[in-house]
């Protein structure tokens, strides 16, 4: 890493968007230099849960393409 660059975590989390009741969300690990995308398979939900970034797909082919669309904007929008 060179001085004065800053780390950044991407966390990317697949899911039916199926989740237990008492699920509280994402935030609990939230931090200042993580990004979380959550991409939700077979599902239109659009609820976030917490995540910076939510995709929705319904074929596994689509995921490349979605998942390099998420994490450059993700990486874009820290600028």
């Amino acid at each position: 890493m060179t001085p004065g660059s800053v780390l950044i975590t991407v966390v990317v989390i697949f899911t039916d968007g199926e989740w237990s009741r008492g699920f509280q969300g994402l935030q609990r690990w939230a931090e200042p230099n993580r990004r979380i995308v959550l991409v939700k398979y077979g599902t239109h939900n659009t609820d976030s849960l917490g995540a910076d970034v939510v995709v929705n797909i319904n074929r596994v082919e689509e995921l490349p393409t979605v998942l390099t669309h998420a994490l450059v904007d993700t990486l874009a929008s820290l600028r």
